[in-house]
């Protein structure tokens, strides 16, 4: 299991995650919890997208790609669907 800590090795967030943590270019983290669901953490540990997703991966620097069961597309920053939902 993972967790974030800061510069001076103080932990900002539990150590809940898998190893499949990406840096994303918005200073975000792209995270999976122990249920293996993606969510989206900035770096200072305050949850931006809970983690309830299949799959998530950066698409631009304020919106990601996202698989959750049978649909896909492209969520903000508050996780609201902002296009390519099928």
């Amino acid at each position: 299991m993972w967790g974030i800590l800061n510069e001076k090795g103080k932990e900002i967030s539990p150590f809940l995650y898998q190893q499949d943590i990406k840096v994303c270019s918005n200073n975000t983290l792209i995270i999976k919890n122990k249920d293996w669901k993606y969510g989206v953490v900035s770096l200072k540990g305050k949850t931006i997208i809970p983690c309830e997703y299949d799959y998530l991966n950066e698409h631009t620097d304020t919106t990601y790609t996202y698989k959750k069961g049978d649909k896909n597309g492209i969520l903000n920053m508050e996780g609201v669907v902002v296009g390519g939902e099928n």
